[in-house]
């Protein structure tokens, strides 16, 4: 189960348990790891760099760590190794894929369409996807960017459905896939359900809108602007070409295993890029140096999402947004294809950590790694 879904599985529950009048539960069982000490001896990077060199066995892959505030970087280095059959160390040059986090890019996307009058958040989604189920009129835009849809996350008889049409299955599999598919779980606005379809449905929506491909969209819109130019969306050959990504891999049986390809790899909108460590920092500081968007969509990005009920779900667009020792924070994370990543900022300090790794195995869950190195900096 992706990294980013077991969080946002715990968010979920507690606000479910929540509702309940005496405790209910069970599921999935998160590893957890001690906290790394954040008061031993050294300087915050030096303590940050013990940590995550702890994570990183011998001929293992590994990860990369930026740790930037104010715009300066207080940190960059990489673990471990990118190919371990040919012993290819990693760098902090080289692309990962980002996962979930990928899902800023089309929370960006979507509000600056809006502010072209292209698009309005509480827009039903079957105005743009007229294909879609009756069920299409229920839900809004602002829902699916909230994770408030009432649609679930990918089923193996959705994505055989997709799989069934071709081998290599798009955002228009997709679409197809969801006339026959059951009907969301629950009305739209009751529950926070998690749904990496719903953003397909959204990079679906943005191509439709824009006569454009979602690559060739965040492409002119934001990584080339920003001059993140080792950054971009599948589907791209430059997956398959580019020395500088990485093996990536998952464990069996104790062992790692490379995992370099997904028949969903071209399904757009929930997560589908690669990036570096330098152009994610870039991103970072325009993203809060307001370069990206008016103050008034920052805040709309960030701000919690609210259920029918009234009940904030602690996620906004693309962002949880939660506190710790009474400081607020915005994160995500993601896990695709035998990456994870981490993202966290720390607002009141302009203080971000970046990691990115080629595995996604012994990596700890709670406290999310991110946060347990924001922790290091923090004054």
């Amino acid at each position: 189960m992706p990294s980013d879904v077991r969080r946002l599985i715990v968010l979920a529950t507690w606000l479910f348990m929540c509702t309940l009048p005496a405790s209910a539960g069970g599921g999935h069982v998160m590893p957890f790891m001690p906290e790394a000490d954040t008061a031993a001896p050294g300087t915050p990077a030096e303590r940050a760099d013990r940590f995550l060199a702890s994570l990183v066995g011998p001929g293992e892959p590994g990860g990369a760590l930026i740790v930037i505030r104010h715009g300066e970087i207080l940190l960059k280095k990489a673990y471990g190794l990118a190919d371990i059959e040919d012993r290819v160390p990693l760098t902090t040059e080289h692309l990962f894929h980002i996962g979930s986090i990928g899902k800023q890019f089309t929370a960006i996307l979507v509000l600056m369409l809006c502010d072209e009058l292209k698009l309005h958040l509480d827009d039903t989604i079957r105005r743009y996807l007229p294909q879609l189920p009756m069920w299409g009129d229920r839900i809004t835009i602002r829902q699916l960017l909230n994770h408030t849809s009432g649609l679930s996350d990918y089923t193996d008889e959705l994505q055989r459905q997709m799989t069934s049409r071709t081998l290599t299955p798009s955002n228009v599999d997709l679409v197809h896939a969801l006339r026959t598919a059951l009907p969301p779980q629950s009305e739209p606005g009751d529950r926070f359900l998690y749904s990496n379809p719903g953003y397909d449905l959204l990079g679906a929506i943005i191509e439709r809108v824009t006569g454009h491909s979602y690559a060739d969209e965040v492409e002119s819109r934001i990584f080339g602007p920003l001059g993140m130019t080792h950054t971009f969306s599948m589907p791209n050959a430059e997956r398959h070409r580019d020395h500088m990504i990485p093996h990536s891999y998952v464990k069996e049986e104790g062992a790692f295993e490379a995992y370099d390809s997904d028949p969903l790899d071209n399904v757009v909108g929930s997560g589908s890029v690669y990036s570096t460590l330098e152009d994610m920092a870039r991103y970072d500081r325009a993203l809060f140096g307001g370069r990206l968007l008016r103050p008034e969509r920052l805040e709309q990005m960030l701000a919690s999402g609210t259920l029918n009920s009234g009940r904030r779900t602690g996620y906004g667009f693309a962002f949880e947004v939660g506190s710790d020792e009474g400081r607020t924070f915005i994160a995500h994370d993601g896990e695709w294809l035998g990456f994870d990543s981490d993202y966290i900022h720390f607002p009141d300090q302009d203080l971000s950590v970046i990691l990115l790794f080629n595995r996604v195995a012994d990596i700890p869950d709670q406290p999310r790694p991110a946060l347990t190195i924001a922790r290091m900096f923090l004054t």
